[in-house]
């Protein structure tokens, strides 16, 4: 039995240790995504087509927002009535 938690306790801490930094990696990510999307809204909502775009894709993908089909394709519409109708980023 002690020979058993020789090996166990440290594959223990490992696991711990690894999804801890997971966690936070995942936080991280979720935090940038909402800065770019806010980031993204405040430019769209001045009249910027090409953050219109963006920020229509970011709903469609829902990235740092709800996936909200509906509102991506407003913001599309409103970069294309710009004349901003294709981009490829």
């Amino acid at each position: 039995m002690t020979s058993l938690w020789k090996i166990a306790a440290p594959v223990a801490c490992v696991a711990v240790i690894c999804g801890a930094a997971i966690l936070w990696w995942v936080h991280k990510e979720r935090a940038t995504e909402r800065k770019l999307a806010e980031d993204a809204r405040v430019r769209a909502e001045q009249g910027e087509a090409k953050a219109q775009f963006r920020l229509g894709y970011i709903y469609s993908q829902g990235k740092g927002v709800s996936q909200d089909y509906t509102e991506a394709v407003r913001w599309y519409r409103k970069a294309a009535d710009q004349g901003d109708a294709k981009r490829s980023n």
